[in-house]
C-alpha cells in the first residue's frame, strides 16, 4: 500500500531517513567479554585437543546491539539517523523529533512544533557535526480532518541542544504544479558543506549552500519525481533513488558542484518501492524498500551499476534505515493505520527501532 494514496504524486511507501558527507558514524560501543588467556595443561591423549582448550581457541562475538523504543503512542516515524557520537534521531508524523542517547534503549522527544520551527509532519533526518546541525524535513498534510496546512521547510536545529537555527522554506514549482504537490523529503550534506534536498511529491532536487538565505532549485526532472533519497558516496559522488520508478540515479555535477545531468543506473535485481539512503562505506549504502514486507539492503555502486544485496527481507515495510558501525536500524512506520477503513483508529502498537548486523548479506 503506497503512501500516493494519500499524498497524490508523491509515490511515497506504506511508510511515512543519509547522512551525507562527514564520512560514515563510528561504531558504538558494546560489551566485549574480557580476553581469555591460554595456559599449557596436560592433554589426557596425546597429540590431542582437550574441549576446554578449543573453547578457549574460538573468538568471542560481541554482544548484539540492543533495539529501541520510542517512548510515545501513535509516532509513525517516517526517517532515522544516528551520529558520529551514536545517538539516534527519529521523525514522526506528530511533528516531534525523538533522540535516543548512544547505547539507549529508549527515544524521547527532544524538539516538538511550535510556532517558531512550525514543524508539521517530520520526514528526513540528518545529523551534520560540520555545521553542528540538526537538520529535519517538515512537510503539511493535506489527508487529516482538520487537515494540517503549511510550507515544506527545511529546519535546522542545534545537534547538541536541540534549539531552534532558521527555518527555509522550499520554493513552488515553476512547472504549474500547486504548492501542495511540494514534499521535503530527504537530505544530504556534501563534502563542502551544501545541503542537497529531495522533493518527492514536484520531482526536483534543491540545495542550500553554507551560509545562504534560501533553498535554490537544482533540477526539475521526470526521472525525479518521486524521488526519495539522496546520499554521497565517500568519493563526494550524489546518488538518489526513486520510489514511484524503482531506481537510482546518479546526479552528475560540474566541477564548481551545480547540477549537471542524471544518469540511471541498472541493478543486479529489481527494486521493490525504495526509499531511505544512507551511505555506509566507500560506495556502499543502506537502502530501505517499502514493497511487500518491507527489504533492507546493501547497495555497491561501480560505474553505472549498483549490485544490490538483501540484508532484510522482512522489515515491515519501513521506509526508515540508518546505522552505526556495522549495525543497521530500521523501523516500520505502520502509516497505514492512519488511513486503512480496517485498521483506522486501532491501536498500532509500540513503535521499536530494529538493530540488526550488517553482514550475512543474502
Amino acid at each position: 500500500m503506497l503512501l500516493s494514496k494519500i499524498l497524490p504524486g508523491t509515490g511515497r511507501g506504506t511508510a511515512p531517513e543519509g547522512r551525507g558527507g562527514g564520512g560514515p558514524p563510528r561504531g558504538i560501543s558494546v560489551w566485549r567479554a574480557p580476553s581469555t588467556k591460554l595456559r599449557l595443561v596436560p592433554l589426557p591423549v596425546p597429540g590431542r585437543i582437550c574441549g576446554a582448550t578449543l573453547l578457549a581457541l574460538l573468538p568471542i562475538p560481541a554482544l548484539a546491539a540492543p533495539d529501541v523504543t520510542i517512548d510515545d503512542s501513535n509516532v509513525f516515524p517516517e526517517s532515522i539517523a544516528a551520529d558520529a557520537a551514536g545517538n539516534l534521531y527519529a521523525s514522526s508524523f506528530k511533528g516531534v523529533i525523538y533522540r535516543a542517547p548512544a547505547r539507549s534503549t529508549k527515544a524521547v522527544a527532544w524538539i516538538r512544533p511550535d510556532d517558531t520551527n512550525k514543524l508539521l509532519w517530520t520526514l528526513g533526518v540528518l545529523p551534520d557535526e560540520r555545521s553542528n546541525s540538526l537538520w529535519v524535513c517538515s512537510t503539511p498534510v493535506g489527508f487529516l480532518t482538520p487537515p494540517r496546512p503549511g510550507e515544506a521547510a527545511v529546519v535546522a536545529f542545534d545537534l547538541k541542544t536541540g534549539a531552534f537555527k532558521a527555518r527555509y522554506p522550499l520554493p513552488a514549482p515553476a512547472d504549474g504544479k500547486p504548492a501542495a504537490a511540494v514534499v521535503c523529503n530527504d537530505m544530504a550534506v556534501g563534502q563542502y558543506g551544501k545541503l542537497y534536498i529531495t522533493d518527492t511529491g514536484a520531482g526536483r532536487l534543491l540545495s542550500l549552500a553554507p551560509n545562504a538565505k534560501a533553498v535554490t532549485v537544482e533540477t526539475a526532472d521526470p526521472l525525479l519525481v518521486g524521488v526519495e533519497g539522496p546520499a554521497f558516496s565517500a568519493d563526494n559522488i550524489l546518488y538518489v533513488n526513486n520510489t514511484r520508478q524503482n531506481s537510482i540515479l546518479r546526479v552528475n555535477r560540474k566541477s564548481d558542484g551545480s547540477f549537471e545531468s542524471l544518469t540511471k543506473l541498472t541493478t543486479s535485481i529489481p527494486l521493490n518501492g525504495p526509499d531511505a539512503l544512507r551511505p555506509y562505506k566507500g560506495n556502499s549504502f543502506l537502502q530501505a524498500e517499502t514493497g511487500g514486507k518491507g527489504r533492507a539492503t546493501l547497495v555497491t555502486i561501480s560505474g553505472d551499476h549498483a549490485d544490490v544485496k538483501i540484508l532484510s527481507d522482512d522489515t515491515g515495510g519501513g521506509a526508515a534505515i540508518t546505522h552505526i558501525g556495522d549495525i543497521f536500524y530500521t523501523v516500520p512506520g505502520k502509516i497505514q493505520y492512519l488511513f486503512d477503513p480496517s485498521l483506522k483508529g486501532k491501536d498500532p502498537g509500540a513503535f521499536v527501532i530494529k538493530a540488526m548486523p550488517i553482514g550475512g548479506a543474502q
